[in-house]
Formats: structure tokens, C-alpha cells, sequence
């Protein structure tokens, strides 16, 4: 007998590390790191126009800086050295999970994960897919996902597959996320759901119970 597996895909939506200020009396480092945007995001009408390559990122002031670090784990401005990750956590649940999706018949594992984050954060951030296809995929027995798969929203499951179709093993493709803007507001839109936590690599096995997917998690990000 042929084993049977079931496609995910989720989404590593990634928020990128804040320019620390510099110290009192040094000169400004606003020339330091530039932002540059991808040439696709600049297109879509998401960003002013070509000259938006010239801007800087604005350093952050130290007041602002030491709160960050003193910050909640639901706070995207937490822990603003490091990359943090987004986790969810449905109400009466124990478990931390991606944005995820099961994949349907007739769309690209891309647009599954595009539709899982949408579905979970609709249009409370504005976000960019880097890359058109996973960076990973993480095979799991079916035992070692059940809670997730029960924590699922009928609407996410695939249609066209009965609980007698039920697999041996699930795969889960991971795709890269970056937050562009608009990352507090994600707090209040899952608020009605369960919590949000912005992770840092260091932190993931706190977090992600399955040693296999908090590794490919990192090596994707690092």
C-alpha cells in the first residue's frame, strides 16, 4: 500500500532587525544602512517610487531602543537586534504555530501560504514574499501534527478531501515572509483568536515543539 501524505504550506513571516542608535557624541550612521526595496515591491505601487532606494533606515532613538528590549513577546518592536519570527496561538490551545494552510487542488504551494497569511492577518500588515517557492519542507508523521490539524479552521482544510482520506504523513513547505510596515496592528487583528509572539531564532525552541521544523525555521532565516 502506496503511504499517502497531506501538503502544507506556511508562512515564516520574518521581521527584520531595527539600526541600533549610535552613541551620544558619535556622528550619525543614517548613511550606515540603506533601504532598498525589492524592484517588484516597488512596482506594485507599494512604495512611492524609485528614489524611495535613497532613503535610510531611521536609527532608533535610545529611549526607544531600551523599552524594545524590555518589550512583551506580543510586541513586534521586542528584542530589536535580533530577526524575529511570528507565531500564533489559538485560544485554548497550548500549542505555537506558523500561519499555515492545507494546500488545494489547483492552486501553487505559494499561494497556499500567501492565503495563510492572509487568513490569519488579512490586511493587518503589509508584507513581501521573498522568492517564488518554499525554502524548505519538513516531513512529519501524522501523530506529530494532530493537534495542529485540530486546531484548524474548517475553511482552511482542503474540500475535496473526506476525514476517510485521512494520510500517513503530512509536508509542510515553508516560505519566506518579511514585515514591511504595519506590525503592531497584528496583535489587535489575532486578538479575538488567541495571542501572537514575535520570536527570535534563539528562542524558537521555546516555542516550536518539533525539533525539525524550529531547525529549518532557523536555517532559513539565518
Amino acid at each position: 500500500m502506496n503511504k499517502r501524505f497531506n501538503t502544507w504550506a506556511a508562512c515564516v513571516l520574518e521581521r527584520l532587525p531595527r539600526v541600533a542608535p549610535m552613541e551620544e557624541g558619535d556622528p550619525s550612521n543614517s548613511e550606515r544602512v540603506k533601504k532598498i526595496y525589492p524592484e517588484k515591491l516597488v512596482q506594485s505601487g507599494k512604495k512611492r517610487d524609485a528614489e524611495q532606494d535613497l532613503e535610510t533606515w531611521k536609527e532608533a532613538s535610545r529611549k526607544a531602543w531600551k523599552s524594545a528590549l524590555e518589550a512583551k513577546q506580543d510586541d513586534v518592536e521586542r528584542r530589536p537586534e535580533a530577526r524575529l519570527v511570528l507565531l500564533l496561538q489559538e485560544k485554548g490551545k497550548d500549542e505555537w504555530k506558523l500561519p499555515f494552510a492545507t494546500h488545494q487542488t489547483g492552486e501553487t504551494i505559494r499561494a497556499t501560504a500567501e492565503r495563510a497569511l492572509e487568513e490569519a492577518l488579512g490586511d493587518a500588515a503589509e508584507t513581501y514574499f521573498v522568492g517564488n517557492g518554499p525554502f524548505a519542507h519538513v516531513p512529519l508523521k501524522r501523530n506529530e501534527t494532530e493537534h495542529l490539524w485540530k486546531g484548524m479552521d474548517e475553511a482552511r482544510r482542503d474540500p475535496n478531501q473526506t476525514e476517510e482520506q485521512e494520510d500517513d504523513e503530512v509536508r509542510i513547505f515553508l516560505h519566506k515572509a518579511q514585515l514591511i510596515d504595519r506590525g503592531p496592528a497584528v496583535k489587535n487583528t489575532w486578538a479575538s483568536r488567541g495571542k501572537v509572539a514575535w520570536v527570535a531564532l534563539d528562542e524558537l525552541n521555546q516555542y516550536v515543539k518539533h525539533p525539525r521544523l524550529a531547525d529549518m525555521i532557523y536555517k532559513g532565516l539565518v
